[in-house]
């Protein structure tokens, strides 16, 4: 019998039963078993119901072939690869900025007016000469633009948002590259192998959302080089992470990246800088900014200081393997 001919409306009254009876208790003790909240599962439920009722109608002969148990089983197999995804993605989205929402905009509309325009050879607009043709000042051309973006979408809150990507790629990539360097010790390896080339197809993609704009110039200047057709060669660590932290100041991981990058540079004065923007910052990885501290002692030759350090920190805060295990090879090789 082909695809086509079989007739899933059993199988789908099954499943039907499934979720109002047995899919409630599964998402239980996946939420105990894996310590998801509660609510968080409620909130997928329907989208979990829609991925079941579509594999019933394209896998409807493989489906109809097992037995009510094996069904069963398959379901709350396919359920568990399906909460697995969702808590990866909801993971990797968890945005620095709150991703702006249309639904929150006001209803108000503005009414923009605007002149015929002036276009380059390139197709962009040509403001001094369409304020010219229009009589009108530059500043009050760029002002009925700006309203006009604001009214399509595109506010400061949105490009706060996009501009918090932009930084996170951006620390990403260099991440990736610094760990490719045999000279990087990191104190716990990474699960995630790095890849570069998918951290720059990100900034390729980002590259393109962010219109020309006096308030857009410092982003689109950073993403310039990814927008080319080759990507660089080679681009120093560093300098990407200067970038990042420009962008976002309030970034900590690009500043905690931008550390090691100027420790494996031998430039310990910027290293010193980078760890006290991360001090300063009200959100920052207290054990990593001790850490940081810890080693800028050591590379300045003050072990001694970087051992007290790191001793009255142990005995202010709950043990943490970490600081025993650097410490612990700070007072072997003093």
């Amino acid at each position: 019998m082909t695809r086509t001919e079989v007739d899933p409306t059993t199988t789908l009254r099954e499943l039907q039963e499934f979720c109002q009876r047995v899919l409630p208790g599964v998402l239980r003790r996946i939420s105990q078993w894996k310590g998801i909240p509660p609510h968080r599962l409620q909130d997928w439920q329907d989208d979990l119901q829609q991925e079941l009722y579509l594999d019933v109608l394209e896998h409807a002969e493989a489906n109809r072939a097992l037995g009510r148990r094996d069904r069963h089983q398959r379901w709350m197999r396919l359920v568990q690869r399906l909460v697995y995804e969702h808590t990866r993605w909801h993971q990797r989205r968890q945005p620095f900025v709150g991703e702006p929402c249309a639904g929150e905009r006001g209803a108000e509309r503005v009414d923009v007016t605007l002149p015929e325009f002036v276009a380059l050879s390139n197709g962009r607009v040509n403001i001094a000469a369409t304020a010219r043709r229009a009589r009108t000042a530059r500043r009050s051309l760029r002002e009925q633009f700006d309203r006009l973006a604001a009214q399509l979408g595109w506010d400061r809150e949105r490009e706060l948002f996009w501009v918090a990507r932009a930084a996170e790629a951006l620390t990403g990539l260099a991440a990736d590259l610094l760990r490719q360097d045999p000279r990087l010790h990191l104190l716990e390896p990474c699960t995630r192998q790095p890849a570069p080339q998918r951290r720059v197809q990100r900034l390729r993609r980002l590259a393109r959302r962010f219109p020309v704009h006096p308030s857009t110039r410092a982003v689109r200047s950073a993403l310039r080089p990814w927008q080319r057709h080759r990507a660089p060669d080679h681009v120093p660590p560093r300098l990407l992470l200067e970038q990042a932290t420009g962008l976002l100041p309030a970034w900590a991981p690009a500043w905690a990246w931008l550390f090691e990058a100027c420790c494996l540079a031998g430039d310990l004065r910027a290293a010193a800088r980078a760890v006290r923007r991360l001090h300063r910052l009200t959100r920052h990885p207290r054990r990593a900014a001790l850490l940081a501290r810890a080693r800028l002692l050591d590379l300045r030759g003050r072990r001694a200081a970087a051992a007290a350090l790191l001793t009255r920190a142990a005995r202010r805060t709950r043990p943490d393997r970490r600081i025993e295990r650097v410490l612990a090879t700070i007072t072997a090789h003093s």
